[in-house]
């Protein structure tokens, strides 16, 4: 085999992605994926079965899958892999993807949510996943490594925006309208609180505690900068 240039190996990375993407949109427990160095000229990875892989650039390490065969033989051919960003109406134009996606239960779909988040929040940013999460219920001394996913979406690149905002606005009249239980006096959605109270503080300050200013008292004496109270407005 030639040698692995970095073009390649980028590409490779690209691909093996691409896969645990696919794997975990079907459903499928995605453990790791490995990538030879640039330069070799030979590579082998050791697989979960005890047995080890060579010949090839890459590879993603995956459960066992339990896929129906015609969806098995759909995802190993990567059909939901699109260079131009379009897979998701690729995997809709075949009937093996609208099984994928549409013939798939709610619980299963959260959990297929939490798979890919996890890998993106978790094991793309080399935080904690599987295994290595701790239960801070039960360990409260060891070092969480907890990872953070943040998603940036366009509305755009759904639709028209304004029709968009439109159809918030009306969806947070009808949960405004919704039945009451005993003793509420508003239903709030998310962001609705935490803006109130941003705006409160932009007029009126932010409201300390007696407790917490003292001790931001005796932090301020220690390293030698004025308190709170003998900091200007």
């Amino acid at each position: 085999m030639p040698a692995l240039t970095r073009a390649q190996r980028r590409a490779t990375c690209f691909h093996e992605a691409g896969h645990a993407v696919v794997f975990a949109f079907g459903g499928v427990n995605v453990f790791g994926a490995a990538v030879a160095p640039a330069g070799a000229l030979a590579w082998r990875v050791a697989s979960d079965d005890g047995r080890s892989c060579s010949g090839l650039w890459g590879l993603c390490r995956k459960a066992e899958l339990i896929l129906p065969r015609q969806l098995l033989r759909w995802l190993m051919s990567e059909g939901g892999l699109h260079p131009d960003g379009k897979g998701h109406e690729v995997i809709l134009a075949s009937p093996e993807g609208q099984t994928l996606l549409l013939g798939l239960p709610e619980e299963q779909r959260r959990e297929i949510r939490a798979q890919i988040v996890g890998l993106l929040a978790g094991t793309l940013n080399g935080a904690a996943m599987g295994s290595d999460v701790i239960d801070f219920n039960n360990d409260d001394t060891s070092v969480t490594n907890t990872g953070q996913a943040i998603a940036i979406i366009d509305p755009a690149a759904f639709g028209d925006v304004q029709a968009f905002k439109l159809r918030v606005d009306k969806l947070v009249q009808e949960i405004h309208a919704s039945e009451r239980m005993p003793g509420v006096d508003q239903i709030w959605v998310p962001g609705e609180q935490s803006h109130q109270k941003r705006l409160k503080h932009l007029a009126h300050g932010i409201d300390i505690p007696a407790a917490l200013t003292r001790q931001l008292d005796a932090v301020a004496q220690q390293l030698g900068v004025p308190t709170l109270a003998q900091t200007p407005a």
